[in-house]
């Protein structure tokens, strides 16, 4: 398996913290930047590209960097997660596509395009903090 150093989870982490942070703000208006919804202006199309890919890069660099300790049950927590936040994904999919029809589809969509790095995440650093409190309950 194909992992990053250790020193990417930082950089991951920094990334993905702000490309959350940054993201919201967009969303729920905090930061505004001229144009109306049908003319959206280059620094918030700027802005909004910096939100989605400095979310999913990270969310990449923090899950595929390797462990400090690295070995076949991290790959194992790892493999679970990524299939855990798969059938999360697909479960709000699903129920989010007959819950809401034509525009707040539409919004839904928009912020469902960061959800599975986002599920992913939180899935694998819980599944990652049982390992490690039940590898010092044995020691």
């Amino acid at each position: 398996m194909y992992l990053f150093p250790h020193r990417f989870r930082t950089i991951g982490w920094v990334m993905f913290a702000v490309g959350i942070i940054l993201g919201s703000l967009l969303f729920f208006g905090v930061i505004e930047i001229g144009g109306d919804f049908f003319h959206v202006s280059v620094e918030e199309t700027i802005l909004n590209d910096v939100a989605i890919i400095g979310t999913a890069l990270g969310a990449l660099f923090v899950v595929n960097s390797r462990e400090r300790k690295e070995d076949e049950l991290t790959q194992l927590v790892r493999l679970a997660s990524l299939l855990y936040a798969l059938y999360g994904y697909i479960g709000v999919l699903i129920l989010c596509t007959l819950l809401f029809n034509g525009f707040e589809f539409l919004i839904f969509s928009l912020v469902y395009l960061v959800f599975f790095p986002i599920i992913y995440v939180v899935m694998f650093s819980i599944n990652m903090q049982r390992l490690k409190m039940l590898g010092s309950d044995e020691e």
